[in-house]
């Protein structure tokens, strides 16, 4: 946008922009990034994770200003769990990607062997 002012540089940014067009100049920003080809739309791996990761983001934003909503405690456990999945495939087949994806979010590297359902299932043993 060089050659224009500072007024017409601010009315298009996305300070005045709407929930829609944020998440969509958002996903373009994912596409671009994490994305194998310019025509990608969502289809890979690391795009899945990274657009889960944004959910994340916005529900968390959600639950700062909305603290009783459980049923948003609820989706977010949700998003947990698939960003956690995602991950773990990002990991075994785009190792590249994965390293990228941790370093953008800020994430910390996940363990595959890291299963909690035998936390889950000792409410079902019977001794």
């Amino acid at each position: 946008m060089e050659g224009h002012s500072d007024q017409i540089k601010d009315a298009l940014s996305l300070n005045y922009g709407n929930v829609a067009e944020i998440k969509r100049a958002r996903m373009e920003f994912c596409k671009d990034r994490f994305g194998r080809h310019e025509f990608d739309n969502g289809g890979t791996p690391a795009l899945k994770a990274a657009a889960i990761c944004d959910h994340m983001i916005q529900c968390a934003n959600h639950m700062r200003k909305h603290p009783k909503d459980i049923s948003g405690y609820v989706g977010l456990a949700r998003l947990l769990k698939k960003r956690r999945d995602a991950l773990l495939y990002v990991k075994r087949t785009e190792f590249d990607k994965y390293c990228d994806l941790l370093s953008f979010y800020k994430l910390k590297d996940i363990e595959d062997g890291m299963h909690y359902s035998h936390l889950r299932c000792a409410r079902y043993r019977s001794n």
